[in-house]
């Protein structure tokens, strides 16, 4: 007991130590070795320890769950093997734990059956940008990548953290699959990806879909999203051929022709807004890049935001000076990057040439003012880092130069950073490291940009009387001018307008003037709201014990309520009630439109006194051209009158002259229209009722 009381001891006094020592603007080197291509600790399976380290690795997959833990899967060795050990780091105690896979490379997996988890299952050995995603219910996934032969993969697995087991969700087991686009757009259970390497683009939008552009090797730049409901691709958006070149447009105006030009191993972030983020890579086989480009999920396009369309060695001006000429130089594999918790994006660095020169310098790109704040490390190549003391910062700490590294953020907004390789290659490494954030080095917000319009309607095709919200979605906007026409209110300053109801039938338009001190922009939905008509308001009529609901050549359909309470079966025109209460009617019509009424039946009111009497019965019934009236006494007949009424309680037939024959009379109903109707007899003492139809 004492043993594991100063056990916990130890740890605590560590976590102290490592948390109290991280310092604004440095680098602390937490976690692995400074020498490259070590070999690292496994340990036991499951079991955290301090000792504990992943082996030197380049291109790992990255995730971070929703408790704020580092995981990581796969990577390349030094020698080119592939690895499927899954890792997780635990920020608070500092230690790493081998999760799940072999301690060997080369593993060539276990895939079990499609969709079915197992814990037998295992994804095979894995690297050169695998694409990782998070779902909302915090399983981990991952899409792609290379068992080391450059030929990639199109499988889908998803790792539950609860139960510690994988599962193969979508697409092949063998690699270099043709994939199927389908059309784009349009989700079909066939649709998938092709078989690729280096899609470093990936993330899961607000709604939990999850997207992926680029990559496969020589570069493609074809967009999808994957819904994890209907397990279901959709192509939505670029070319389904390979080196395809960018329609740039105008810089940082949105429009529906732009787009990247094919590209890979290139570096990503998602905003506050949902929108995608990417940064350089490499255009085909040999060009890196350093475009800055943005994707808009709501309206499907891509805007143009920063840097050149060809080979930039960078602007750094001044550590920690933000201005609109500096920029980050042309570069790839930088997958290592960020978003701090005030929005901003940080990268650290890359490949800058084709021969592997390789960087260290941190960049933090300022969303709101499209700037870049060259933040920390060197401005040349192959820095050889220093890594100081373990677990200890000091401004003079930072990594080498390198590419491949993958990045992860804490709960306290601090930067993490993992392997990759250093020059030259291969020099895989397994160090961590730890960045702090210095809020005073740069200044975002310098620059006001112009607003960007854009929104959002609960709905847009919908029964008059209804109600709807509509959500701003525009960007840098400081006030808001709305107009509906054929909405109540029509207008409206407010942000996100709640309850705009819509009383007539039509088509109308939707827009939102987005201002701010730099000016405005309109946009435009057209015919965006469709209102379909209500049907007429019918009503109900108590005969008796039956209610009757008013026709309309509109209605398609009719449904009672008892109360609120479904009548199942009950979608005639008429119901039959067996007690008082409340009874409702909804109807519908063709557009799914609906409208109710109701009316309140008192108990025993109408409904026992319709057959008192009760000594008349009709047959045949229901009839077609003559109806035979069966009457209990023979002396009723000299002074029985005879009346037919429609559904309405309106009188359609009364015969002049009965056709008595004995206690029964006949009456001729051929011309009737078909329907329910009632004969009521009455005789000098008594009146009975009964309902019959007409075929």
């Amino acid at each position: 007991m004492m043993k594991k009381l100063f056990t916990l001891y130890l740890i605590i006094c560590y976590i102290c130590v490592v948390t109290s020592s991280a310092q604004v603007g440095e680098w602390t080197w937490l976690h692995g070795s400074a020498t490259s291509n070590q070999a690292g600790n496994f340990g036991t399976k499951g079991v955290p320890s301090a000792s504990n380290e992943p082996p030197s690795l380049y291109e790992p997959c990255e995730w971070t769950d929703l408790n704020g833990n580092f995981w990581m899967y796969g990577g390349i060795d030094e020698n080119s093997f592939t690895h499927n050990d899954l890792w997780e780091y635990n920020p608070i105690t500092n230690m790493w734990t081998w999760m799940s896979g072999t301690n060997t490379p080369g593993d060539s997996g276990n895939y079990g059956v499609q969709g079915v988890p197992s814990a037998s299952n295992r994804p095979p050995c894995r690297a050169w940008g695998v694409a990782s995603f998070v779902d909302l219910n915090g399983n981990l996934w991952m899409f792609g990548g290379s068992e080391g032969t450059w030929q990639g993969f199109n499988d889908l697995w998803m790792y539950d953290i609860s139960s510690n087991i994988w599962t193969w969700m979508k697409g092949t087991n063998t690699p270099a699959d043709s994939g199927h686009w389908g059309t784009k757009g349009v989700p079909n259970i066939t649709n998938i990806p092709y078989a690729r390497i280096e899609t470093d683009a990936s993330w899961t939008d607000n709604s939990g879909d999850f997207w992926l552009f680029g990559g496969g090797g020589m570069g493609t730049n074809d967009l999808w999203r994957y819904n994890i409901a209907t397990n279901t691709w959709t192509w939505m958006k670029g070319s389904n051929i390979r080196f395809q070149l960018a329609i740039y447009g105008i810089m940082g105006t949105e429009d529906s022709a732009n787009t990247p030009s094919n590209r890979w191993v290139h570096c990503r972030w998602k905003d506050k807004s949902g929108n995608l983020w990417l940064f350089g890579g490499l255009l085909g086989s040999i060009m890196p890049t350093n475009e800055l480009w943005r994707y808009n999920p709501t309206t499907n396009n891509w805007t143009w935001m920063n840097g050149s369309s060809s080979y930039e060695n960078g602007v750094y001006g001044i550590k920690c000076v933000t201005s609109s000429t500096n920029t980050p130089g042309s570069r790839y594999e930088s997958r290592a990057a960020w978003v701090d918790t005030t929005g901003n994006f940080w990268m650290f660095g890359g490949s800058i040439t084709g021969n592997g020169d390789m960087m260290n310098d941190l960049w933090m790109y300022c969303v709101t003012s499209n700037q870049w704040t060259w933040e920390s490390g060197d401005s040349t190549p192959n820095s050889t880092g220093h890594w100081g003391s373990l677990g200890v910062t000091s401004p003079l700490n930072i990594p080498s130069g390198r590419m491949g590294s993958v990045g992860w953020t804490d709960h306290k907004g601090h930067l993490y950073l993992f392997g990759g390789s250093s020059a030259p290659w291969p020099a895989m490494m397994n160090d961590l490291w730890e960045f702090a954030i210095d809020p005073n080095c740069g200044a975002c917000n310098t620059v006001i940009l112009p607003p960007v319009a854009n929104f959002q309607s609960s709905d847009s095709n919908f029964c008059s009387s209804e109600c709807i919200n509509y959500t701003d979605l525009s960007t840098n906007a400081t006030s808001w001018q709305w107009s509906f026409p054929g909405g109540t209110p029509s207008s409206s300053t407010i942000q996100n307008p709640q309850g705009i109801c819509y009383d007539s039938a039509g088509t109308f338009d939707s827009r939102l003037i987005a201002s701010n001190g730099t000016g405005t922009d309109t946009l435009t939905f057209t015919n965006h709201i469709k209102v379909f008509a209500s049907p007429p308001t019918p009503v109900i009529r108590q005969h008796h014990d039956s209610l009757f609901c008013t026709t309309d050549p509109t209605y398609t359909s009719y449904q009672w309520y008892d109360s609120t309470t479904l009548i199942p079966g009950a979608t005639d025109t008429f119901f039959v009630v067996t007690h008082g209460g409340n009874y409702n009617v909804a109807v519908a019509n063709e557009n799914g439109c609906k409208i109710s009424v109701g009316i309140t039946i008192a108990n025993n009111v109408g409904i026992n006194e319709f057959s008192a009497n009760n000594f008349i019965s009709l047959s045949p019934n229901p009839a077609s051209t003559q109806l035979t009236i069966h009457t209990l006494f023979s002396s009723i007949s000299r002074t029985a009158a005879v009346s037919i009424m429609n559904v309405l309680g309106q009188e359609v037939l009364r015969p002049t002259s009965l056709q008595w024959k004995g206690q029964d009379a006949a009456i001729d109903i051929s011309k009737l229209m078909a329907g329910m109707y009632f004969l009521e007899m009455k005789t000098e003492s008594a009146i009975d009722t009964k309902r019959f139809v007409k075929e």
